[in-house]
C-alpha cells in the first residue's frame, strides 16, 4: 500500500471500529455475519488491509450504516468531515445546533491564532 493507502485504510478502519462499538457488536459477530474470520474484521479496523468496498459494503449492512457513511467517517478530506459534521448536526435542536457553531467558531479562531 502506498502511504496515503495506509492512512485511509487507518481511518476506515476506524470509522468500522467505531460504528460497531456504537452498535454493541464485538469482531467475531460481525466476521460471523458476513462469513469472515474475526482476523479479517480486526485487520481492516487496524488499517493492515484496505478492504475492498464489497466487503465494506457487507460490513455496513451489519452495521446499519451505509457504505458512503463508513468512507466518509474515515476519510482525511475536509470536505467528507464536513458532510460527516452536517450529518450529526441534523439530529439535534435548533438551539443545540447554534450553540454547536457558536463552539466551533470559536476554536477555530484559537486554532488560527496558534498557527
Amino acid at each position: 500500500m502506498t502511504p496515503k493507502e495506509k492512512r485511509l485504510a487507518k481511518s476506515i478502519g476506524q470509522a468500522v471500529a467505531n460504528k460497531r462499538l456504537k452498535k454493541g457488536l464485538t469482531q467475531g459477530q460481525v466476521a460471523e455475519q458476513i462469513g469472515v474470520e474475526p482476523e479479517t474484521i480486526s485487520r481492516i479496523e487496524r488499517g493492515i488491509t484496505l478492504a475492498p468496498i464489497s466487503r465494506l459494503a457487507e460490513i455496513g449492512d451489519v452495521l446499519g450504516v451505509a457504505l458512503a457513511d463508513l468512507i466518509r467517517d474515515g476519510s482525511p478530506r475536509l470536505q467528507d468531515r464536513a458532510q460527516s459534521i452536517a450529518a450529526s448536526m441534523q439530529s439535534v435542536s435548533e438551539a443545540d445546533s447554534k450553540l454547536v457553531m457558536e463552539i466551533f467558531e470559536k476554536l477555530t479562531a484559537r486554532f488560527k491564532r496558534k498557527s
